[in-house]
């Protein structure tokens, strides 16, 4: 018996690869331009949270995998098992271009100098 009503993990996780990536771009440069982030600093956590959807999702299906192992209810359906792969690789190409982008953006992003304290 399969349960079909994991098959929203699909579409939630494609907008929120899509989306996410703006979000942390706008974020991230907003908090560049007025000083509370180092560039370093903003590269490794734009990096992490665009990723960090990815990470669950593959979490969630491995934890449905050993629910579905402990339990022996067909949890996972057959279109979700086969699109895992499609959708990593997909997530991964999403976050290596975003991460490509968000670099070169901070390249040509001119942050003002401190005031010295007075």
């Amino acid at each position: 018996m399969d349960w079909h009503g994991i098959d929203w993990a699909v579409p939630v996780f494609e907008v929120v690869m899509l989306g996410l990536p703006v979000y942390g771009f706008i974020t991230f440069y907003r908090r560049l331009k007025r000083g509370v982030l180092k560039k370093s600093r903003a590269f490794r956590r734009y990096a992490l949270l665009v990723i960090t959807p990815l990470i669950l999702y593959v979490l969630l299906f491995f934890a449905l995998v050993g629910f579905e192992e402990l339990t022996a209810i067909g949890v996972i359906t057959e279109g979700l098992a086969r699109s895992l792969p499609i959708l990593v690789g997909l997530g991964l190409a999403i976050w290596l271009a975003s991460i490509l982008v968000f670099g070169v953006a901070l390249v040509f992003i001119r942050i003002p100098p401190s005031q010295p304290d007075e």
